[in-house]
């Protein structure tokens, strides 16, 4: 009766802990899915993946990585599993949106054939890396261009919206070029014209729409030199000063599609800005 009254209580201990076995795929993968959602929204391979994650070196229970710590999702496309013993690439094809995992793979696999980044010497062969994984959210790449092709638009009518504005604040008469260039002459010079694939001298102030300054020339007291006509400079540029001689002062509009266009510049300059410009010839080579 004791016996019975014991076993009855370990089985009875055992179920309230929680604890779930490991399951194992074909390939080897280990994992245990903590929370299965009712989603039909399954990661497909190319799908982009949004995860909130967790991973650790099993071996002394270390976090390697956070996306809490680093307070940000980790987004990841989806891809086919390539080799045997499991992976990463396999535990998130095995999600469905909302879906919460914990999957094991092999330390070296993971740095050498998912991350291609040199193993790191604290990694021993038999080393595993724990995921703890919550699956926020999948987009196919179709679904992704759509989206993409929508915030473009947006920005495309934001900008226009604002460059029109400016003109109207600004009492612009002038009309644009036919690739909507506004040319608004300051100084008229007496020099020389300017000649295609020779070097020019110019000064130049840059700023937003709004005003805010991003970058002179004059402030540096470095006048800037180009090849025009070499599309060493935004396609507004060599328009602009092929049109002017030594001594010309304007200030240019350069709305997005003839300067940094919908993927902006590095330096700050963010996607479809209209630019403005004032530029002043001051030389061009002999």
């Amino acid at each position: 009766m004791k016996k019975l009254i014991y076993l009855a209580l370990v089985l009875f201990l055992g179920a309230c802990s929680g604890k779930k076995t490991l399951e194992q795929t074909t390939s080897g993968l280990k994992y245990q899915m903590i929370i299965k959602s009712e989603s039909e929204q399954k990661v497909q391979i190319n799908d982009i993946a949004s995860l909130s994650m967790k991973y650790y070196l099993v071996s002394n229970d270390s976090l390697l990585f956070s996306t809490i710590e680093a307070k940000r999702e980790f987004k990841i496309q989806a891809k086919e599993n390539n080799f045997e013993g499991g992976s990463f690439e396999e535990g998130i094809l095995l999600l469905s949106e909302g879906d919460s995992i914990h999957f094991f793979v092999n330390a070296k696999n993971l740095f050498d054939k998912t991350m291609h980044r040199p193993v790191p010497a604290f990694v021993t062969e038999t080393d595993e890396v724990r995921f703890e994984i919550k699956l926020i959210s999948v987009q196919s790449m179709e679904d992704i261009e759509k989206e993409q092709k929508a915030i473009a638009e947006e920005n495309k009518n934001k900008e226009l919206d604002l460059m029109n504005e400016y003109i109207a604040n600004n009492n612009i008469t002038e009309k644009p070029t036919s690739s909507g260039l506004y040319i608004i002459y300051k100084n008229k010079g007496n020099g020389e014209k300017t000649v295609e694939g020779k070097k020019v001298s110019v000064h130049y102030t840059g700023t937003y729409i709004n005003g805010e300054k991003f970058d002179s020339s004059v402030d540096r007291n470095e006048p800037f030199e180009f090849v025009l006509g070499a599309k060493q400079v935004i396609p507004a540029w060599d328009e602009t000063v092929a049109q002017l001689s030594v001594g010309d002062k304007v200030d240019i509009i350069a709305p997005s599609s003839i300067a940094y266009g919908e993927r902006g510049h590095q330096a700050g300059i963010p996607p479809y800005s209209t630019l403005l410009f004032e530029i002043e010839v001051l030389s061009i080579e002999k």
